[in-house]
């Protein structure tokens, strides 16, 4: 069960001062979506989640195994939290403190700097892929040791 967020919501200053907080995580899953009372910003990060990460190609490695079930739900959760966070913090803090908003924002592009900014897809090499020894499902040559479906040994690159 997710315990409430306190009840005297926390100034833009406060949220500020530690983004990262238990309390503001936990304010930002329930805090209404701006002019929709009956939707929280957790609702709309669900649903960005859904559409944005979940049902791209996490999906087809999910699919095909290479993530089970407790990991896409770890994924999804994790990654629908943070959003929902994110939408907090920058609906709080980008008019009242907007150069500190700001500063978050530029301290998290440093992470995605070499991103290709309007690619809308990257193909994975097939060369990246070896079929599994046991089950034959397409496993990465760099990164497992085993497989995870059947436990034989992952092919060498």
């Amino acid at each position: 069960m997710t315990p409430e967020p306190e009840a005297t919501p926390l100034s833009p200053y406060e949220i500020l001062d530690d983004p990262y907080s238990k309390r503001v995580m936990l304010e930002a899953q329930t805090a209404p979506v701006r002019g929709m009372a009956r939707l929280t910003l957790r609702d709309e990060a669900n649903a960005i989640t859904v559409y944005a990460f979940r049902n791209g190609f996490v999906e087809d490695l999910h699919a095909a195994g290479r993530i089970t079930d407790p990991e896409m739900k770890r994924l999804n959760i994790q990654n629908s939290a943070r959003l929902a966070h994110w939408l907090y913090v920058r609906d709080k803090c980008r008019s009242a403190v907007p150069r500190r908003y700001f500063q978050e924002l530029a301290e998290q592009q440093r992470y995605a700097h070499k991103w290709d900014r309007a690619a809308l897809d990257a193909q994975v090499p097939e060369s990246e892929y070896a079929p599994c020894s046991g089950c034959t499902r397409p496993l990465p040559v760099h990164a497992w040791r085993f497989c995870p479906m059947c436990g034989a040994e992952a092919p060498k690159a």
